[in-house]
């Protein structure tokens, strides 16, 4: 396994999550998902003490190559993932399963006892499955918009 750093991301200039994200999901790239992208990085940056607090920046060898976050509100009873990517280049080498395992380390370091998730059933979206069973998530739940809903006790 590669040595992965999970930084802040105030340690990085506005726009760096979204073009992140940007890069990860080019392939399903269109004008509502360009703005959801751009609400949830200014999110991150005007929101520094609450969204900004739950997202970080994964490095490798201080350049950015993926991002996490997540959604502690409902604390203790569960934790929800939320906008996490790994970039082309970087993908296939286990980066977004140490993003998905910070993020249940911190859930556990914190009292949440169920993580959850939700990803899209589509071809685009089976390396996410992947990486959330191989951390030890089940499919609870298929919605009728075509979603997953994985759960994990911690």
């Amino acid at each position: 396994m590669m040595d992965v750093q999970f930084t802040s991301p105030k340690e990085y200039p506005p726009g760096t999550v979204f073009s992140l994200l940007k890069q990860a999901w080019t392939p399903l790239w269109n004008p509502g998902l360009k703005k959801n992208i751009r609400r949830f990085d200014l999110e991150v940056t005007e929101c520094e003490e609450t969204v900004g607090a739950c997202t970080f920046v994964t490095c490798l060898d201080s350049t950015p190559v993926g991002m996490g976050s997540y959604d502690p509100r409902q604390m203790p009873e569960r934790g929800e993932i939320g906008w996490n990517c790994v970039i082309p280049g970087y993908q296939g080498k286990g980066i977004g399963k140490a993003q998905i395992q910070e993020i249940l380390r911190i859930f556990r370091s914190r009292g949440i006892r169920k993580a959850c998730v939700t990803t899209t059933d589509e071809d685009f979206f089976v390396s996410a499955q992947r990486t959330y069973e191989s951390c030890g998530f089940t499919v609870v739940r298929r919605t009728e918009n075509n979603n997953l809903e994985y759960e994990l006790e911690l």
